[in-house]
């Protein structure tokens, strides 16, 4: 039980310190031309670093307006990232307390599941639109748009889809417990 409520206190901090950090990370990264020089890993959430390295290229020549459309592409991500956070924060005070498997954890779990889901769905999508934007500020025949939904993608909305299953059917089950204590 001490263990448990260590990590919980350790995964809690460790959440509370993330979200400021993302929340910067997403407004720098669009308006300071030298942060990408700083942070090339991981600044749009993505792992393809040439795509990184080539917006940190591009992002002095990028127009002003642009680039509020791109904090606010990203804005979106961010804002899911701090959502599931915000949820994980909550899962861990009720795990300090000791409600491991009432129904307010089951809905945290649940609430986390589908918020991430709506994240792994939203990713490709943001990438086509922020590859779109570090284009536009190219001539005519140079703008270009990537479409793409690869197997990482698909496998991460299947595996997030089956968490999403196996978590409303624990959630059901709980119901089921508790109609069934109350009927004993």
């Amino acid at each position: 039980m001490k263990m448990i409520k260590r990590y919980a206190c350790l995964v809690e901090v460790l959440s509370v310190i993330l979200i400021p950090i993302m929340i910067m990370s997403n407004l720098l990264c669009w308006t300071w031309d030298k942060f990408g020089n700083v942070l090339v890993v991981s600044l749009g959430y993505s792992f393809d670093l040439v795509r990184v390295r080539d917006s940190v290229v591009n992002l002095p020549s990028i127009v002003w307006h642009h680039r509020f459309i791109g904090i606010v592409i990203q804005g979106i991500a961010t804002v899911l990232i701090v959502l599931i956070l915000i949820n994980i924060i909550r899962l861990m005070r009720l795990l300090k307390i000791g409600e491991f498997f009432s129904l307010a954890t089951v809905n945290l779990l649940s609430t986390i599941s589908k918020v991430a889901f709506v994240l792994i769905v939203y990713i490709p999508v943001k990438n086509s639109l922020l590859h779109l934007i570090e284009t536009l500020h190219k001539g005519p025949g140079y703008r270009e748009i990537v479409l793409s939904f690869g197997t990482t993608d698909l496998i991460n909305v299947m595996l997030f889809c089956l968490g999403l299953i196996l978590l409303l059917l624990l959630q059901e089950a709980y119901k089921l417990k508790t109609e069934t204590d109350l009927t004993v």
